[in-house]
């Protein structure tokens, strides 16, 4: 980031995993970009209007809509569908049991 030079039309996005780590990204952001310190290094110098901080899914089911509203589909996320989940549980099982040596790979 020492070397990138933002043109006055850039936009920057920060992506998380999870909606928690929005606060605490925006909180350490902004703890750096007012630090003087850092301020000859460009990524913090940009207007802060700028800046965007979202998690993954917010992003992605931005793009569902889109998606939905352009093809004029009436389509719905499921959520909390035993059945899915069930298929899902099964799956992250039997994907553990492939690749063993993984350790990310657990059920939640």
């Amino acid at each position: 980031m020492e070397n990138y030079c933002p043109d006055v039309d850039d936009r920057i996005l920060i992506l998380t995993y999870n909606k928690s780590l929005i606060n605490y990204i925006k909180y350490a952001y902004d703890k750096i970009s007012n630090n003087r310190e850092f301020e000859n290094i460009s990524f913090f110098n940009v207007d802060k209007n700028k800046v965007r901080i979202k998690n993954i899914d917010s992003v992605i089911y931005r793009y569902f809509k889109q998606y939905c509203n352009k093809n004029k589909l009436d389509l719905t996320i499921e959520s909390r569908n035993p059945t899915i989940e069930n298929i899902i549980t099964r799956s992250i099982v039997e994907v553990g049991k492939l690749y063993s040596d993984i350790k990310i790979i657990s059920q939640v």
